[in-house]
């Protein structure tokens, strides 16, 4: 998430010559510094109010986890290796996306995909429907109506980028679960997590 945002706060002057509403941007400037404060604040849980988060059995999970990011961000090899695959990995998200309106032949710039999908894809990543369906169509077409573009376009876009990463999930749930790494994995991420807590 930390680098969906940074994507969306750097692209922000172009996405302003997109969007020209005052509302539309000053939507677009909490979407984006809002999740960068939001990431710099999971770092303090862990570190700055570890003790008042480890009292509850609900938090102290969420206080693992951020000693966690916390220790790999100290490692600049490490944080810098997460990064440049994040932003691959956006970037390939974003080029599915731009083969999803093109398959519908829609008048839509890969440019206008690169600076409208990010800030979607972070807003639906909010936890309030599953896996963002529903959300993601809203913002979808806000975001379209806001830069001239068809609504339409937006909702279709929306509808068959959800299916593709449907399938895609499906089919690579299948193979993770078949090569029998779901619960090799999960056995090693809990070990690695109560190392972390247990020596921060």
């Amino acid at each position: 998430m930390f680098a969906l945002a940074l994507i969306v706060t750097g692209c922000l002057p172009w996405t302003f010559e997109l969007v020209h509403d005052a509302i539309a941007r000053a939507a677009l400037l909490m979407i984006g510094f809002g999740a960068v404060a939001g990431a710099s604040i999971f770092l303090l849980i862990g570190t700055r109010f570890r003790e008042m988060f480890d009292r509850w059995a609900l938090t102290r999970h969420l206080s693992a986890a951020s000693r966690i990011a916390a220790t790999m961000c100290r490692s600049p090899r490490s944080i810098g290796y997460v990064l440049a695959c994040s932003i691959a990995i956006h970037l390939l998200t974003i080029t599915a996306a731009y083969c999803c309106i093109k398959a519908i032949a829609a008048p839509v710039s890969f440019p206008q995909v690169l600076f409208l999908m990010p800030p979607v894809l972070l807003v639906s990543t909010v936890p309030i429907s599953i896996a963002g369906w529903g959300v993601r169509e809203s913002s979808m077409i806000v975001a379209f109506a806001y830069a001239g573009l068809a609504q339409s376009d937006g909702l279709t876009l929306s509808i068959l980028f959800g299916a593709a990463s449907f399938v895609v999930g499906v089919a690579g749930g299948i193979v993770w679960i078949a090569s029998g790494l779901r619960i090799q994995s999960l056995t090693k991420a809990a070990a690695d997590t109560e190392a972390v807590a247990n020596n921060p």
